[in-house]
């Protein structure tokens, strides 16, 4: 089964963090399996600690602003 979106640009391997697409900070995936095949369909970027506090700080940056970003 393979799968195919209208736009590929939708998949990423990266995560979104202060209104940019960025890699994260250790080269991590993970693989979304299909349990009774075993078949890969999808891999994420797998973020970690450090990245999680990028994207906090960012947030909190964008609040103490005032904006909002989409």
């Amino acid at each position: 089964m393979t799968l195919a979106l209208a736009d590929p640009d939708l998949l990423r391997d990266a995560l979104y963090i202060g209104g940019k697409w960025q890699q994260p900070q250790q080269c991590n995936s993970l693989d979304a399996v299909n349990p009774a095949t075993g078949e890969v369909l999808a891999s994420a970027s797998r973020g970690r600690r450090d990245d999680a506090a990028a994207a906090i700080d960012a947030e909190m940056n964008l609040r103490r602003r005032g904006q909002e970003q989409l």
